[in-house]
């Protein structure tokens, strides 16, 4: 895109409405959320579940891959192996669907694992899906992976366009 548009950009730094991402307790992390063992390293072992079987560990999920599975009664199961904080909210801004940042706020550093299972995010309404028993996203947020999402003021990084020009020919 450098090269075919003549793309240059920059960041800025600018005051805008976001979510924090916090824990719930501090200090305490929910069942789907722990640091990565390290000396487990990132071996795969097993095969992934099944649509409709029970997932049980993250053993068969490779390291530094997010994944959303369907599952049944139109749910999903997030996960992801040795990741940051920081990379679950860029994830968690991007699937959201909140129109908003999310920043980190909760304090833990270093790699970690996450699986949650939940219906399909809805910001804004807890309305769970008819008739289905899974968790709204937020209630998994909150009773799997022990954090919770709150409205802040933050500085966010800005892309800012500098240049663009019309394709030049292949």
């Amino acid at each position: 895109m450098v090269e075919r548009f003549q793309l240059a950009i920059h960041f800025e730094k600018q005051e805008k409405p976001a979510l924090a991402l916090t824990l719930i307790k501090p200090g305490k992390m929910g069942p789907g959320l722990h640091r990565h063992d390290e000396g487990a390293g990132c071996k795969v072992s097993g095969t992934p579940p099944k649509p409709e079987g029970q997932i049980s560990g993250l053993d068969w999920l490779p390291c530094n891959t997010y994944l959303a599975l369907d599952r049944p009664e139109g749910a999903i199961f997030a996960a992801a192996r040795n990741t940051t904080m920081r990379q679950l909210c860029a994830f968690l801004s991007n699937v959201g669907g909140y129109g908003r940042t999310v920043v980190d706020q909760s304090g833990i550093a270093g790699a970690i694992d996450f699986g949650m299972e939940s219906t399909r995010p809805n910001p804004g309404g807890n309305v769970e899906q008819a008739g289905s028993a899974v968790e709204t996203f937020e209630q998994a947020l909150r009773d799997q992976l022990g954090v919770k999402l709150t409205p802040v003021k933050a500085l966010v990084d800005i892309p800012i366009v500098d240049r663009v020009s019309a394709p030049k020919e292949n």
